[in-house]
């Protein structure tokens, strides 16, 4: 027996309408599909389809009490108001109209230009935002350009390849503050912290230069903490124990003697050791010239040269080239040696503070002892003075000629 339903079915209230169709489809179990059909607030054409026609009924008459209802609201709409609604939702996008408008409400709050200029200022903060590099990629990046400015690689190299190691295949923009906080916190030294401290904060500023990271007012690195550093008492060694270091250097590993000679009896620094020239060094002369002072020390200091300075250069002495000629660290080396099977106690950084507590106490020269060292007469009376006697420092140089004759004039 046939229906006596006939489609298309048409729900009518007032002026809203929603329409029912019947389509043959194959696969369902009556051989019908039944598809409700509604214009909705923006005149766009709807559909939903049925298995059932009493469910498909149901839900029309649903959607026409709906439409019905809100046809007071929308009275007032025009075609241009719908129009205009349209067009924001196609400027939208894939982000819901509402929620676009909330967003820019908010930022309406934080602002008083208009939008588009102060998106314009912060894009252009952010650099390049293409430039989605590894840090690994940075850091050799950052290394060539240093080297290409002159400067060593190596004021570098020990305080970031352990960090570059770690990190070097994330992109460097995905490194943030806390993630450079706990690495910086795996040292418990608060002096050694704020170094790696500061050399992140140079490659990170250098990044943000090139565009590999957000031109912002500060860098990840920067938003890091300064650790409070503690001041600590000079510890240094004694004449005996740094003669029979060099003596065990001379006899089983003699390339080291004369950088432990030049830090010890010269006092340079781990980097100035490591790139002095032997050309610059003069034994007949009884001086040397500093081939390549620390960053922010006078460029050209000279170092007189102690009798015992001289003995243990002459050991090593080479006409010219470098003193340390592999990329090893040599005052690393020393250290790793010296205290192998705790043959030798060596405090940190005690070969350059016996040479300055030792040549302050023997000269009694403040202001002298400061220029050689290349550090202020400040420092030199906070931190060394009465450190050892007159005694230790004859000991610990030998004689010095300009010292000798002040001290037998002060005799006289």
């Amino acid at each position: 027996m046939k229906s006596s339903v006939r489609f298309p079915k048409r729900l009518v209230q007032g002026n809203s309408k929603v329409t029912i169709y019947r389509t043959k489809h194959a696969k369902s179990a009556s051989g019908y599909i039944y598809q409700v059909a509604w214009y909705d607030a923006t005149s766009t054409r709807r559909l939903k389809q049925f298995a059932d026609p009493a469910e498909a009924t149901r839900d029309g008459k649903r959607r026409l009490e709906q439409i019905a209802a809100g046809e007071v609201d929308a009275a007032g709409i025009t075609n241009s108001d719908l129009k205009e609604l349209r067009k924001a939702r196609e400027l939208a996008g894939d982000i819901p109209l509402l929620a676009a408008l909330e967003e820019w409400r908010a930022a309406r709050q934080h602002t008083d230009v208009h939008l588009i200029e102060a998106a314009k200022e912060w894009g252009e903060r952010q650099g390049n935002t293409s430039q989605q590099e590894t840090l690994e990629f940075v850091y050799r990046e950052f290394l060539k350009a240093k080297i290409q400015s002159g400067r060593s690689a190596k004021t570098y190299t020990p305080h970031l390849e352990p960090f570059s190691s770690k990190f070097g295949g994330l992109k460097i923009s995905e490194l943030k503050e806390p993630t450079l906080q706990s690495w910086l916190n795996t040292f418990e030294n608060h002096g050694t912290r704020n170094t790696k401290r500061k050399k992140l904060v140079t490659l990170f500023r250098w990044a943000q230069k090139k565009g590999y990271v957000a031109r912002a007012m500060k860098t990840e690195a920067e938003m890091t903490d300064s650790a409070e550093e503690v001041t600590t008492d000079i510890e240094t060694i004694t004449p005996p124990t740094l003669f029979g270091l060099l003596a065990y250097m001379k006899e089983h590993h003699q390339p080291y003697v004369a950088p432990l000679a030049l830090a010890a009896l010269c006092g340079m620094r781990r980097s100035e050791v490591q790139n002095q020239l032997w050309d610059d060094i003069h034994l007949k002369r009884r001086f040397l010239k500093v081939s390549s002072a620390k960053k922010g020390t006078p460029a050209k200091r000279i170092i007189r040269l102690s009798e015992k300075a001289i003995q243990w250069l002459t050991v090593a002495a080479q006409p010219a080239g470098k003193v340390c000629p592999t990329t090893t660290w040599a005052m690393d080396r020393i250290r790793d040696i010296g205290q192998t099977n705790d043959r030798f106690r060596l405090p940190p950084n005690c070969f350059r503070n016996g040479y300055i507590s030792h040549l302050v106490a023997l000269s009694g020269d403040i202001n002298r002892t400061s220029l050689e060292a290349g550090n202020s007469p400040n420092i030199i009376r906070k931190h060394y003075l009465e450190l050892v006697t007159a005694d230790d420092g004859a000991e610990w140089f030998g004689s010095f000629p300009e010292v000798a004759t002040k001290q037998r004039a002060k005799a006289v």
